[in-house]
């Protein structure tokens, strides 16, 4: 992982965007479009990217998805939240470690969530106090009409968890343009 991130630290950019926690293509929905994901702690703790974190602090970790559980209880690799906790403690700990937050609340066609657990790590991480690195965006790949809805229980989250509305747009907009370097919006 070092070369990776050495790489990355030589860029322009210096952000490692990179997947944290599990996935639902872990067992037989990956099985089921021959897709092969690894699950197990080695690959989806954050900790093991510590050391890359403090060597090199000017690069930004955004950790997508912060560590959050896609997987049921019932799973061989569900880790009960275990490295959303550890995603929250680095953030805090490590001023270049960022949590998105967008997959959280991705949602079934009927509305319904598609995986628990969103509006309680939203609030782990405002009592965590770091409602500051937290931003909207990520490699979750929603379509066009449910991109709306999900932002929408997302604010919900963020207003449930006590998110006040400048910390709300600043992870909706400001964050997402610092972590990825985007220039801000013309007036």
């Amino acid at each position: 992982m070092d070369d990776v991130v050495a790489t990355v630290a030589g860029s322009d950019k210096r952000v490692l965007a990179i997947h944290i926690g599990t996935t639902p293509f872990c067992g037989p929905l990956g099985e089921q479009f021959g897709v092969k994901c690894n699950c197990a702690e080695e690959y989806v703790n954050p900790r093991l990217l510590e050391r890359q974190v403090v060597k090199y602090p000017n690069v930004t970790f955004a950790f997508l998805h912060s560590g959050h559980e896609f997987l049921p209880p019932t799973s061989s690799c569900y880790h009960d939240f275990k490295f959303a906790d550890e995603c929250i403690a680095m953030a805090r700990q490590y001023p270049n470690v960022y949590l998105s937050i967008s997959a959280l609340f991705a949602q079934h066609p009927d509305g319904t969530m598609k995986y628990p657990g969103g509006e309680e790590l939203v609030k782990k991480m405002k009592e965590a106090g770091v409602a500051h690195k937290v931003f909207w965006g990520s490699d979750a790949s929603f379509r066009r009409e449910e991109i709306r809805p999900v932002l929408i229980s997302a604010i919900k989250a963020m207003k449930k968890a006590g998110f006040t509305e400048e910390e709300r747009t600043w992870s909706l907009n400001g964050c997402t343009r610092k972590v990825f370097g985007l220039p801000a919006r013309a007036s």
